[in-house]
C-alpha cells in the first residue's frame, strides 16, 4: 500500500501548500526549458488536488534534475526538490513508475553491491607514494566512488581520483594527516535521489559505523555530492550530527585566511588576461551551492591562484546545471543543457573551466565527445582542487 500519508506530511514540511501556482517554478526549470514534458508548477497541482497515484504514476518526475533552480524564484519558499525527493521514494517501491538508468544500471550496481556488510573492497590502491594517510585521526577525507568513477570513465580522459590525491596533499602541506577509509561505501546520494531510500540508508549506516571507528571529528571531501549528502542528509537520516562536514574549497579557504595556504604565479591556463593573468571560469556545482549555500569559497581559492576569474552569463545562485542527475534519465534534453552551458563558458574567453564535483567533470567531458558541439565550445575542464595542489604544494617525484 502506498503510504500517502508521508506524502501528505512532506507537503506540509516542504512548504507546498503554499503554493501559488504562479509558474515560476517551471519557467526557470532547465529541463522545461528544452523538454515541455516535465513541469514542477503541474507536479505540484496534481500533489495539492490528491491525486496522488496520477502524481506517482507521472514518468517526466525522472528528468527533474533537482538543481534546485526553482526555488529561489518561488515567492511561495516552497521546497520542491524535498519533495521531489519523497515522491520519488514512494513511486520506486511501489512501481509506478521507473527512471531509465544510464551506463546500464553500472553505477547503481556497484552502489547497492556496497551495502553489503561483509563486502572487501581494494579502495586504497589509488593512493600515491609520496602522500600521507592514517587509519584514524581527527581529519577524514572522504573518497567517494572516485576510483570507480576513475576506472569506468577512463575512455573520456576524465580523472576523477586526481581531486582525492590533491586534496590529502593540500592537507598533508599544513600538516594534516587524514584518514582514508579501507571499507568507505558510496555515500548513497544517487540512490537517495533515485528513490531507493532502503540502500541509502543501508550505505549511511555503514559509512557511519566506519567513521566512527576511525575518531574522526571532521570530514573534508573533494565531491559536491558527498558532501552535500553528508552535511545534510546523514544527520537526518541517523538522527545524529556529530562531525563537521567540509567541502575541500572551503577547507582551503579557510587555510588562505589563516596564511597557512598561498598560491603561486597562476596556473597555465592559456594565453591569459590583459593584466596577464589565465583566463579561467567556474561551474558552481548544484550540490555545493543551491544545495548548501558555498559560492565564495572556491572564488576565493580561484583569487589566491593568481587566476583571472571571468564569470558565465549565469552563476552563482542562478548557475545552469551540467544536465543529468543521480545517473537517471540521460538524454537529448541534458546534452541541449551541457551545450548551453559549455557555451557559456566558451563565450567567456576563458581556457579552462573549473569545478569543483566529478559529476560536473564527467558530464562535461562526455558532452564534448560531441564534434559539432566540441567544435563551437571546446575548452579543458578540471577540477578546482586540483588546479590548486599543482600551485600551493611541491611534489617530489619518487
Amino acid at each position: 500500500m502506498i503510504e500517502y500519508l508521508s506524502l501528505e506530511r512532506a507537503l506540509g514540511a516542504t512548504r507546498a501548500f503554499n503554493c501559488l501556482e504562479c509558474g515560476k517554478c517551471t519557467a526557470n526549470c532547465p529541463v522545461a526549458r528544452f523538454n515541455g514534458g516535465l513541469s514542477p508548477r503541474r507536479m505540484l497541482s496534481r500533489a495539492l488536488s490528491g491525486s496522488m497515484e496520477a502524481l506517482l504514476s507521472d514518468d517526466s518526475m525522472w528528468s527533474c534534475l533537482a538543481c534546485g533552480m526553482c526555488e529561489p524564484r518561488c515567492p511561495a519558499d516552497v521546497n520542491f526538490t524535498e519533495l521531489l525527493k519523497t515522491v520519488r521514494a514512494q513511486a520506486l517501491p511501489a512501481r509506478l513508475s521507473w527512471p531509465v538508468c544510464t551506463h546500464d544500471e553500472t553505477p547503481h550496481t556497484w552502489m547497492r553491491s556496497m551495502t553489503s556488510p561483509i563486502l572487501e573492497q581494494r579502495r586504497l590502491e589509488w593512493l600515491p607514494d609520496d602522500v600521507q594517510v592514517a587509519e584514524e585521526g581527527d581529519v577524514l577525507l572522504f573518497v567517494g566512488c572516485a576510483p570507480y568513477y576513475d576506472a569506468y570513465f577512463k575512455s573520456l580522459d576524465v580523472h576523477t581520483v586526481d581531486a582525492a590525491i590533491a586534496s590529502i596533499r593540500l592537507l598533508n602541506k599544513v600538516g594534516i594527516v587524514p584518514a582514508v577509509l579501507k571499507d568507505e561505501r558510496c555515500c548513497g546520494h544517487d540512490l537517495l535521489w533515485m528513490g531507493d531510500e532502503v540502500n541509502y540508508r543501508k550505505l549511511a549506516e555503514l559509512n557511519a559505523e566506519a567513521i566512527r571507528a576511525s575518531g574522526a571529528k571532521t570530514i573534508i571531501s573533494a565531491c559536491a555530492e558527498c558532501f552535500r549528502t553528508l552535511k545534510l542528509d546523514y544527520p537526518e537520516t541517523l538522527g545524529t550530527d556529530e562531525w563537521k562536514v567540509q567541502h575541500i574549497s572551503e577547507f582551503i579557504a579557510e587555510k588562505i585566511e589563516a596564511g597557512e595556504l598561498a598560491g603561486g604565479n597562476g596556473h597555465d591556463a592559456g594565453s591569459g588576461s590583459a593584466n596577464g593573468k589565465p583566463v579561467v571560469t567556474y561551474q558552481d556545482p548544484c550540490r555545493l551551492g543551491r544545495h548548501a549555500g558555498v559560492y565564495d569559497a572556491p572564488r576565493q581559492v580561484v583569487e589566491e591562484l593568481n587566476l583571472d576569474l571571468v564569470e558565465m552569463e549565469r552563476n552563482g545562485e542562478g548557475a545552469l546545471c551540467c544536465g543529468v542527475s543521480a545517473w537517471i534519465n540521460c538524454d537529448l534534453t541534458s546534452k541541449k543543457i551541457q551545450a548551453a552551458r559549455l557555451t557559456n563558458a566558451k563565450e567567456t574567453g576563458a581556457d579552462l573551466l573549473l569545478t569543483s564535483c566529478p559529476k560536473c567533470l564527467i558530464h562535461f567531458k562526455c558532452a564534448l565527445q560531441d564534434e559539432v558541439l566540441a567544435e563551437r565550445a571546446n575548452i579543458e575542464i578540471r577540477d578546482l582542487s586540483v588546479v590548486a595542489a599543482e600551485t600551493m604544494v611541491e611534489v617530489h617525484d619518487e
